[in-house]
């Protein structure tokens, strides 16, 4: 499947988490979901990438505390 795994992952989603800041291919999903207007939340991302990310949209969400993260995703969810 190569490069179509990122996206097929996002697109199977209801809410994307980005832990950290892996590789292009975490970089790939985050823009991914930007561009198909998936939820995007950012667990423990790096200042740069909160910066970069939260810049393409303002529906892009960052947190760095995985309690704070699971209810924005049960939040996204009812909202849904």
């Amino acid at each position: 499947m190569g490069q179509a795994r990122n996206l097929i992952n996002v697109l199977s989603a209801d809410v994307v988490v980005v832990c950290g800041a892996g590789c292009a291919g975490t970089a790939s999903e985050a823009a991914h979901a930007i561009k198909a207007e998936r939820p995007l939340i950012l667990l423990a991302a790096p200042p740069l990438w909160r910066e970069f990310f939260c810049s393409l949209s303002a529906a892009v969400q960052s947190t760095d505390a995985v309690a704070d993260c699971c209810s924005r995703i049960a939040a996204l969810l009812r909202a849904g």
